[in-house]
């Protein structure tokens, strides 16, 4: 009995990964290094982390870009893709600016907060186009916000002050301990707000 039991265990352990598994281990385990080391951290350091060899980490990806690209570039291409699609809705809407501004503030919020060590990479993009698309069509939406109610905000600076503070904040956790998110948010959506139908 205590035999089998060693046998059925050994061949547990032993059991063959599959590809996509594999895959999986390697995009989480360089979403995690590159989190916390930057471009700096080696492909050798992805591959133990992943408990794969380095030479089975190059059959899958080309180069460290590459990887970069697939781990932590093309996910944050698709959470955007989601966000701008609902804020389009809210913009097409014409809801109150105060309400655009809470859909926009709490959705970018929640994307950060529950994809923190995607956003962390990805501040450390050497590359650095990335965000340049998602920016430009904000840009865009907001720039008709203003046309529409008569706002001298400056839509190119707008979007990228509000990016950058709300991002920041929801990466930086002991920025904000001690305060609820809910109070987080409200605060910034009352500034953004005030800040941004000046003018009118």
């Amino acid at each position: 009995m205590v035999g089998n039991f060693k046998m059925a265990h050994t061949n547990n352990v032993r059991r063959r990964r599959s590809a996509s598994e594999v895959k999986v281990l390697m995009l989480d385990a360089a979403r995690e290094m590159f989190a916390a080391k930057g471009f700096h951290a080696t492909t050798r350091e992805i591959a133990e982390r992943a408990t794969v060899t380095e030479q089975l980490l190059f059959n899958h990806f080309a180069s460290k870009q590459q990887l970069f690209a697939a781990a932590v570039l093309q996910p944050f291409e698709a959470l955007a893709e989601q966000q701008l699609v609902e804020w389009q809705h809210v913009v097409a809407l014409g809801d109150e600016p105060h309400q655009m501004m809470r859909v926009y503030v709490e959705g970018l919020w929640t994307l950060v907060r529950t994809n923190r060590a995607l956003f962390r990479a990805l501040s450390t993009d050497p590359f650095g186009a990335h965000v340049t698309p998602v920016l430009d069509r904000l840009e865009q939406l907001t720039a008709e916000i203003a046309r529409r109610h008569g706002y001298g905000y400056d839509p190119h600076i707008a979007v990228r002050i509000v990016f950058a503070a709300v991002t920041a904040l929801a990466l930086n956790e002991e920025a904000t301990a001690g305060r609820s998110e809910a109070d987080i948010i409200n605060e910034l959506v009352n500034t953004f707000a005030a800040g941004l139908t000046r003018g009118r």
